[in-house]
Order: C-alpha cells, then structure tokens, then sequence
C-alpha cells in the first residue's frame, strides 16, 4: 500500500516536470517563482533556528579559520561530502546519485525555471521574515 502511494508520487512528480519542460519561458518561470516562493516561505517558518544554528556555526568555523585557531582543507571536507551524499543515496535509494544528477541536469537545461524558483525562494524568505 505505501509503496503504491510512492510510486504515484513519484509519477506525478515525473509528469509535472515533464510537463514544465514543454512549457513556455514564461510558464516556467511564473511555476518556478512560484515553486520558490512555498520553498522558501515554508522553509522561513520552519526552518528559522535550524538556519540560524547553522548559519552562526558556519560564521563561527570561519573566524576560527581565519584567526589561524584552527586550519580548514575545504578541498578535503567537499571530497568527503560527496563520498557521503553519494553513499547515502546508495542507501536509500539502492541506486547512485541518480535524483541528484537529474536535479542538476534539469536546472541547467531550464534555466528559465530555475531563476524562477531562487527569486521566488528569495521573496518567500524575504516575506516569511
């Protein structure tokens, strides 16, 4: 029963996309701002300790950083947050890193959509606030 919920989704999920990508510009870019704008407004009300804890955490590890107290190798921490991310797809999805290559491959092959949704993201944080 869960699965046929998941797998519905999961459909209508590949339909909407492939639907957006026949679409027009402006189509795309009116359902991405609006894609945007629920991400980033929801994301506001939940997410506002979370993105402050985080965001405080990051400003923190760069003045350490800076002031010589400690010493970041970003090249090694980005290799192994990718050996990460890719495991846990593996994981979860018993495949590789398929949903992330297809986010990336769609955002780049519709960019219309993809401007879209980061200014309706920054108008959904921007009214959340």
């Amino acid at each position: 029963m869960a699965a046929d919920a998941a797998e519905d989704a999961k459909n209508a999920i590949s339909r909407f996309f492939n639907d957006i990508t026949k679409s027009d510009t402006t189509k795309q870019v009116l359902v991405g701002a609006a894609a945007g704008f629920a991400t980033g407004f929801l994301s506001m009300k939940a997410g506002k300790t979370v993105a402050i804890g985080v965001g405080g955490g990051i400003i923190l590890l760069q003045l350490a950083n800076d002031q010589g107290i400690i010493k970041v190798n970003y090249n090694k921490v980005n290799r192994k947050i990718d050996r990460v991310v890719d495991k846990v797809e593996q994981s979860i999805t018993g495949h590789g890193p398929s949903w992330s290559d297809r986010i990336v491959n769609f955002t780049k092959r519709n960019t219309p959509f993809t401007v879209g949704f980061i200014g309706g993201l920054l108008i959904g944080v921007g009214v959340s606030s």
